[in-house]
């Protein structure tokens, strides 16, 4: 079968289905395109640049997922302002996830870097985000060894065939 066939449940026939994954890694609050250390613009990296890609994307196939793997809230001077903002104000929603939550991500992934500034910065965080989280590595303290996230996400997606067909 070809990677981008499914089979139909109700029929058991095979349909295709064009499907794109996009991931997002290692943001570090780069969510402009300016290089804050060089004080200049750049066009190496930033959110603001990577929405136009994303957005291509998206109009090439109906089909996708858009997810980001970690390292989103700590990396640059907007990422210490942005500490400073919501501990001032902790019902304010970091500026990557208003971002993020705007391009429709689906789920995220916790990096390392988002421990930077301690885990009730991170909770405080991750209440702006309008997507799910998970991470399967870190665990509560003490003898029961629970997950303090969600390990894993099954999402439920409907997409279309190349026949107009709608499959979950």
């Amino acid at each position: 079968m070809d990677t981008n066939e499914v089979i139909h449940l109700e029929t058991s026939r095979p349909v295709r289905v064009k499907f794109r994954i996009m991931v997002t890694t290692d943001l570090h609050v780069s969510l402009w395109n300016y290089d804050y250390f060089a004080d200049e613009e750049t066009l190496q990296y930033g959110l603001a640049q990577t929405a136009s890609l994303i957005r291509a994307a998206r109009s090439e196939v109906s089909n996708h997922l858009l997810l980001d793997n970690g390292d989103v809230i700590q990396g640059n001077p907007m990422g210490d302002y942005a500490v400073q903002r919501l501990q001032q104000n902790s019902s304010a929603v970091h500026p990557a996830y208003k971002a993020m939550n705007l391009l429709g991500y689906e789920a995220g992934n916790i990096g390392n870097h988002e421990f930077n500034y301690g885990l009730e910065y991170l909770q405080t965080c991750l209440r702006g985000a309008r997507f799910p989280y998970m991470n399967a590595n870190i665990y509560v303290a003490g003898e029961n060894e629970q997950n303090y996230f969600t390990p894993y996400l099954l999402l439920d997606k409907t997409v279309e065939d190349e026949a107009g067909g709608k499959h979950l």
